[in-house]
C-alpha cells in the first residue's frame, strides 16, 4: 500500500540539490517535475513505481505507491537524509510517529514491502476481474491474471519474477515506432483508438478499440477492422510477444502477412466506437 513520510520544517529546498544528493548515492536516478512544487524520482532500470517529493503547507512530504521496491524505498531514504543533514530542525513523521533514525524504512524490511503490495494487488484484480494499471517512469503496465500465471505465483521466488517482468516493460522494451493515439469523443464518452499499420512496429498497450487496414489504400472508417484488446491478445500474430496483461511488442508484418491476419480476424470485428 501507498507510504507517506511527513517533513515538518519552514525551510524551502532546492529541488536540484536533492537530485544532486541522490545522484551520488544512484547514478541512475532521474527527476522529472510534475509541478512547481512537486518533483518525481526514479531510479533508471530498476524502480517499479518511483516516489513524489512535493512542498506541502506542514513543509514536505516524500510520498511511496503501492508496489514501490527497493529501489524505490532506498530513494525515499535518502530524500529524508537530506532533509536531515541540510535542513536542521526538520522533524520526520512517519505513520504517526516522529522518527529519529537516518533510515525511515529499515534496509531488512524493504523486499517485504513489495511481495505485501504485489499480494493485494492481486486480490484486487481478482475481485474485481480486471487487471490492474500501475505507472512509472513515464510508462504504464497492466498487472492481472496473465501476469500473475506467468510468474507462477503458486512457486517460491514469485516475487521476483514480477520485479522483473515490470523492470521489462517499463525499460526493456524495443522503441515504439509510433505512440500516436486517436482520441474519440469528449468527457466520460470519449474512447481511445490505435491505428496498426502494416509497416510500423509498436509496442501495443491497453486502448477501447485496435483499427486494422482493411484496404492498402484507404484509412476510411469502412475499410477498418476494430479489435479489442482481449480478442487482439487471444489472437495475436506469430511474431508478437505479449509482455504483461496488454502490452505486446507488435514488431512490423509487412503487407502480406498483414492482410492475411486481418482476413483471419475480419470474424471478430467489433463496432465499439459507434
Amino acid at each position: 500500500m501507498s507510504q507517506t513520510i511527513k517533513i515538518h520544517t519552514q525551510a524551502t529546498i532546492d529541488f536540484e540539490k536533492v537530485y544532486d544528493f541522490l545522484q551520488k548515492s544512484d547514478k541512475a536516478v532521474v527527476g522529472l517535475g510534475r509541478s512547481e512544487n512537486m518533483v518525481y524520482f526514479y531510479s533508471n532500470g530498476y524502480s517499479t513505481r518511483g516516489i513524489d517529493v512535493s512542498k506541502e503547507n506542514i513543509g514536505y512530504e516524500i510520498r511511496l505507491p503501492t508496489l514501490a521496491n527497493v529501489a524505490d524505498y532506498k530513494l525515499a531514504n535518502n530524500v529524508v537524509l537530506f532533509f536531515k543533514i541540510n535542513v536542521p530542525g526538520a522533524v520526520i513523521v512517519f505513520d504517526d510517529n516522529e522518527v529519529f533514525t537516518t533510515n525511515v524504512f529499515l534496509t531488512n524490511n524493504l523486499k517485504s514491502y513489495f511481495k505485501s503490495d504485489a499480494e493485494l494487488v492481486y486480490q484486487l484484480a481478482m475481485q474485481h476481474q480486471t487487471p490492474i494499471t500501475l505507472f512509472a517512469a513515464g510508462n504504464e503496465y497492466y498487472i492481472g491474471r496473465y501476469v500473475f500465471s506467468k510468474i507462477r505465483m503458486d512457486e517460491d521466488g514469485w516475487e521476483l519474477r514480477l520485479e522483473a517482468l515490470i523492470q521489462q516493460v517499463l525499460y526493456k522494451l524495443p522503441n515504439s515506432e509510433s505512440d500516436n493515439v486517436l482520441q474519440i469523443g469528449q468527457g466520460d464518452e470519449s474512447k481511445t483508438a490505435k491505428l496498426v499499420t502494416a509497416h510500423v512496429s509498436y509496442i501495443l498497450k491497453k486502448y477501447d478499440v485496435l483499427l486494422f487496414n482493411k484496404s492498402k489504400d484507404s484509412n476510411h472508417i469502412n475499410d477498418l477492422l476494430f479489435l479489442t484488446n482481449d480478442t487482439l491478445n487471444e489472437n495475436l500474430p506469430t511474431s508478437w510477444e505479449r509482455i504483461d496483461d496488454y502490452t505486446i511488442i507488435a514488431p512490423s508484418l509487412g503487407w502480406d502477412v498483414y492482410s492475411e491476419y486481418v482476413k483471419m480476424m475480419l470474424p471478430h470485428h467489433q463496432n465499439i466506437l459507434f
